[in-house]
């Protein structure tokens, strides 16, 4: 075999691989996207504001503030 011929392989493997790897990863996000949108929203509403709901739920960070992660069902 040639030089020229050993060197194409490799980066006909890599491109391969680039497609192979790029198509599964779009395939597992359509995935995830379709799982969600079969659900309806309200119950994905109902779901968040069971705990975001509540005017007292919160977050203390590491620099001692507090963060609030109460959700207005009214937006």
């Amino acid at each position: 075999m040639s030089k020229t011929r050993l060197l194409r392989l490799p980066a006909g493997l890599i491109f391969a691989g680039s497609l192979a790897l790029l198509a599964a990863i779009l395939l597992a996000a359509f995935s995830i996207r379709q799982a969600h949108a079969d659900e309806p929203a309200q119950q994905t509403e109902a779901y968040c504001l069971s705990c975001h709901g509540k005017s007292d739920l919160s977050l203390t960070l590491p620099d001692g503030e507090t963060l609030s992660l109460y959700i207005s069902p009214r937006c």
